[in-house]
């Protein structure tokens, strides 16, 4: 009877040992794998869906003047204000014009010449009129504007950029619709690895000589990829077709600079 009891308490202590083993061995498990994965020093990854569709960035593509907002040499000759220069939206409404700046942006240091009115002085006035074909410029001047529903005056200002353009701008033979085409179509190879986080805004600059030639072809700024870069200077430098040259007031033939954007679209 004694050997019963003997061997039934030793089963029943093992028994014990080995459940209190298995919950130990299960806690310790898990103590490590929340310490594990709470660890900062353990870099944490986007595991791509996929069943989620990956969306591309919205490579942009245009040729044109520096900036969107353009004025021909003659009519800028021709002004004697501001408002005879900013598109007449952008100053409805305005009472007065205080501390105008007009700003000329060569490639150097920014020529500048400071007034008090809409009206523009003499410096100013020869600063403008002395730029040549693809000069660019800005307008910035602080204005009281009335509130039409309150009758509240309000201090404000306005920023304008500008690209004095010739009276006929240079034109791709082929069409302009042909010419972006031609530079998607040529750069995909390139353009299809791109992230949006790591696009930036490229700029290729290059003229349309008086000869319909493209001459001075170079990057201005850097889309964020090297090799989209490059292939962009290569397609303009080697661009199939021809142009017809930008023309002045009285029909001569004249040199005209063009910005090829791409990437993402900003100044």
């Amino acid at each position: 009877m004694k050997k019963s009891i003997l061997i039934f308490c030793t089963v029943l202590t093992t028994l014990s040992l080995t459940a209190y083993g298995f919950k130990n061995w299960s806690k310790t498990g898990t103590d490590q794998e929340e310490t594990s994965c709470n660890r900062s020093d353990i870099p944490e990854y986007d595991i791509p869906n996929p069943n989620e569709k990956q969306t591309e960035p919205d490579f942009f593509y245009d040729v044109d003047s520096r900036f969107a907002s353009t004025i021909t040499k003659d009519n800028l000759h021709n002004a004697k204000s501001i408002i005879d220069i900013i598109p007449k939206e952008a100053t409805k409404g305005i009472k007065s014009f205080q501390n105008v700046k007009v700003a000329v942006l060569p490639e150097g240091e920014e020529r500048i010449e400071m007034g008090d009115s809409d009206v523009l002085n003499p410096a100013q006035l020869n600063l403008l009129k002395s730029s040549e074909y693809s000069t660019n410029f800005y307008i910035r001047a602080d204005y009281k504007r009335k509130n039409p529903d309150t009758g509240e005056i309000k201090d404000e200002y306005l920023v304008y950029y500008m690209t004095i353009v010739p009276e006929k701008e240079a034109e791709f033979k082929d069409g302009h619709l042909v010419l972006i085409d031609y530079l998607k179509e040529n750069s995909k190879e390139e353009t299809t690895s791109v992230k949006e986080d790591q696009l930036k805004p490229g700029k290729v600059h290059f003229i349309v000589t008086k000869n319909g030639e493209l001459a001075n072809v170079k990057l201005e700024s850097t889309s964020g990829y090297t090799s989209v870069d490059k292939k962009m200077i290569e397609l303009i430098t080697n661009m199939p077709g021809k142009w017809d040259p930008a023309t002045n007031s009285k029909g001569e033939k004249v040199d005209q600079e063009l910005v090829f954007s791409f990437g993402l679209i900003g100044c």
